[in-house]
Parts: C-alpha cells; structure tokens; sequence
C-alpha cells in the first residue's frame, strides 16, 4: 500500500445554504487549494474539527463536529485561513 504524505489547511467555507464552516481540510502534499477543488476525483471534501454556524433559514445555529462532508457543488466561497 502507498503512503501519500497529506497536508493540513485550515479553511472556512461558505455554502449555498448559508452555512459557514470552520476547519482543517487534508490535501496532498504540495497540491493547492484550487487544484484540489478542480479535481474531478471526490464531489465531496471532508472537513475535521469543523466548527458550523447558520446563517438564512439556519440563523442561530452553531455546532462542533468532529468531521463533515461538503458537496463541492454547494460551496460558495472557500478560503484558506493562514
């Protein structure tokens, strides 16, 4: 089995949905952001530690999860946070 050295991003993203999402995305070593999302490999990306707050119809919620999955096709604004 191959061992594929991963890299840590913290991230906040922004959904459709309104939604903002806060945590730590796992990409390949030396892969950027962008081509992580341009990729055709998963429709959707795991974030760990995600720290989830409502905006919209989910206005006043607020939730700590160890790991959520985002459908790429749903993201709005994505960056990386240092």
């Amino acid at each position: 089995m191959m061992n594929i050295d991963k890299q840590k991003l913290k991230v906040q993203i922004i959904t459709g949905e309104g939604l903002s999402v806060k945590g730590f995305m796992y990409v390949d070593q030396g892969m950027r952001l962008n081509d992580f999302l341009n990729s055709r490999k998963d429709d959707f990306l795991a974030v760990t530690e995600a720290r989830i707050k409502g905006a919209g119809s989910f206005l006043g919620m607020c939730r700590n999860k160890k790991i959520v999955f985002i459908n790429k096709n749903f993201i709005k604004l994505i960056e990386e946070c240092g």
